[in-house]
Order: C-alpha cells, then structure tokens, then sequence
C-alpha cells in the first residue's frame, strides 16, 4: 500500500504500528510492535512489552526487517493497551507549545485502568480535549484497549 516496491517510489515513508491476536483458547496474546508498544496494567504496575525499533516501509536497496512476535498470556484482571504516537505527540497546555509526552499517557492509563472500558474512552477524550486547549489536533490518535 506504501507502494515502495517500485523503482522510483512515490514515498519513503514508513508507519508505526502494534497488532495483537487474541487467541481465547489457548489463552495468550500474540504481539508484534513496529516502534509502538503494548501495555499491560494490572493493579498499579504497568508492563511494557517492548516493539522493535523500527517501523514497516521499505526504503531502496534496502532488506525488510524481522519482526519479533512476542508470546503474552492473557489473564483476567488486567488491561492491555496498544496505540499509535499520537496521543503522546499531541500539543496543547497553557501555550499550545507542550506536548503530552508518553509519560504522561502511561499515567493516565494507569489511572483509568479500573474503570469499564466505554468510561475508560471517555476519559481519554476528555483528557485529550482538555490538554489540546483549542490547540488543532496534530496527529491521528489511535487506542485500542481491551480486558480478558
């Protein structure tokens, strides 16, 4: 879709990106992340695992790279997050000219984890609108979440 199989691609841009596949039967996750990770919440910990440091897109001459596929078990009890950058990279506050930061972003979670998931969004929006202050959104905002 990129269209970089060519001689003279259009673009050189490549894209973040998480996927999971939620296997119920046997009970794991498998995650594989190009730049962004997946986050697991449970109780006030939050788990990281971490996505490969490069995202997908080819540029000429160029070999395409191989992604780990991460094996996670899925418990009961816990949130499992993943998103693209734009929530951390969105600016806003006072000024319009900070940005909401990943730190920031992994606490927010770690607060709203409790929360059902349909309350959970609406806090995530209304944190997101609150921060942007008027400011134009600057990014797509993806997160995708979900319990066992």
């Amino acid at each position: 879709m990129l269209k970089q199989d060519s001689e003279d691609p259009v673009t050189k841009d490549g894209m973040d990106i998480a996927l999971c596949i939620i296997d119920k039967d046997k009970g794991i996750i498998e995650f594989a992340g190009a730049n962004n990770p997946l986050l697991i919440i449970g109780g006030d910990e939050i788990e990281s695992i971490k996505a490969d440091k490069y995202g997908i897109g080819l540029l000429p001459n160029m070999t395409f790279p191989t992604f780990n596929n991460n094996i996670v078990p899925l418990k009961e009890n816990l949130c499992y997050y993943i998103f693209s950058d734009g929530y951390a990279s969105q600016f806003g506050g006072i000024k319009g000219e900070d940005k909401f930061k990943i730190s920031n972003f992994r606490n927010l979670l770690n607060e709203i984890h409790k929360f059902d998931l349909v309350t959970q969004k609406q806090k995530l929006y209304s944190e997101l609108e609150s921060f942007r202050n008027n400011t134009p959104q600057t990014d797509d905002v993806l997160v995708i979440g979900f319990k066992a």
